[in-house]
């Protein structure tokens, strides 16, 4: 079976494979350990020349150091990252955001030997929709109101596409709704048009007396820092 690999992760494979065998040099003349080490060799090998045609048992040999000792060693960091919001992924520093462009290495990884609808989401994901906001460049966003609150936004990210999110809830953003801006008819779809500057208006002035969704929360602190 084949499976693909990017170089990083490759590279990272390769450091698993050498630390097992560093590990089994304790215990050379195990029977077990003499098998073991002469496929990790001959898994090294291909690793090495990039021939990732895998059989079932070499994928359960590979899977099981990349979890031991890849992912497991670097899981409470993994679940740390999990535990927090998309709204704190706004505030990460620098060398948390590198720590984290890590971690989805080691994820993607441990993805390629597991079912699909088993794989882990990639932190790369939460950073994608955050930055598909800040990265829009439109003078003009989409919106309807109830009683001055808005409860859904449409966010031009090109002449052609555009992000539909409905702010009425507290669920985080796990994926967005792109939508084609001719087919959807955003001026007929939303009540009104505005500025950044006077969507971040509309939520401070309606927070005054009222309390924000989560999401309403989440895309007024986008809009804020990308305004400033």
């Amino acid at each position: 079976m084949k499976i693909s690999f990017e170089i990083e992760e490759i590279e990272l494979m390769k450091v698993a494979i050498n630390k097992r065998l560093k590990e089994m040099k304790s215990h050379p003349q195990e029977k077990s350990n003499l098998e073991q080490n002469l496929r990790l060799h001959e898994l090294l090998d291909k690793i090495y020349r990039q021939e990732i045609r895998l059989s079932i048992s070499d994928r359960s040999l590979l899977k099981g150091v990349v979890n031991e000792l890849i992912y497991k060693p670097e899981q409470e960091r993994i679940n740390y990252f999990r535990s927090i919001s998309n709204l704190d992924f706004l505030t990460l520093t620098e060398k948390e955001k590198k720590e984290i462009e890590h971690l989805d290495k080691i994820i993607a990884i441990t993805n390629k030997f597991v079912p699909h609808k088993n794989r882990k989401r990639l932190f790369k994901e939460t950073i994608d929709i955050i930055n598909a906001i800040k990265n829009s460049h439109s003078d003009k966003y989409y919106f309807s109101t109830c009683e001055n609150k808005i409860y859904k936004i449409g966010i031009p990210i090109n002449e052609e596409q555009m992000i539909a999110i409905e702010l009425e809830s507290e669920d985080e953003i796990e994926r967005f709704n792109y939508v084609d801006i001719k087919r959807f008819k955003p001026q007929t779809t939303y009540e009104k048009t505005g500025t950044k500057k006077e969507i971040i208006a509309l939520f401070k002035n309606y927070e005054k007396g009222n309390r924000l969704t989560y999401r309403q929360k989440f895309l007024k602190e986008i809009l804020r820092q990308n305004n400033s």
